[in-house]
């Protein structure tokens, strides 16, 4: 497989990751036992000062949520970008790469230690990809 279809792939993977996460952030207060209503009345009522600032436990959760959908799109947008160059500039896009295939690697832990296995396994997935591209990258291209 070429680097270009790998790095697209791996494109998708995030993307993926991105609606899966966007929809996760929309209904994670659709709770229905009454401890967990119980939580989320806490989370979002109690105030605390964040530098200067009184916020809830859950509009920092909001924004590190968003913050998160926001940075898996970029991801997608710079990877499809970099594809397209990958062949005409592999020394530039490997060195693009890299820090988006270590990033798919950590949230492939942080995913799997405190969240599920699909967005584990999207990025690891991902990670993989990326890795295999960025090797495939060294090699001349013929």
């Amino acid at each position: 497989m070429k680097p270009k279809l790998l790095i697209r792939i791996a494109a998708g993977c995030m993307l993926f990751f991105a609606v899966g996460h966007s929809i996760g952030h929309s209904t994670r207060h659709d709770a229905t036992d009454a401890k967990s209503l119980e939580v989320w009345k806490i989370v979002r009522e109690h105030k605390f000062d964040v530098f200067g600032e009184m916020r809830s436990i859950d509009e920092n959760y909001t924004g590190m949520s968003l913050n998160f959908i926001f940075t898996l799109l970029a991801f997608t947008i710079v990877l499809w970008v970099i594809s397209n160059r990958a062949e005409r500039d592999p020394a530039g896009s490997k060195w693009i790469i890299l820090p988006i295939m270590l990033a798919a690697f950590g949230y492939a832990v942080t995913s799997y230690l405190y969240f599920f296995m699909v967005p584990a396994a999207t990025s690891l997935i991902a990670g993989i990809l990326l890795a295999i591209a960025f090797v495939k990258l060294k090699q001349p291209a013929y």
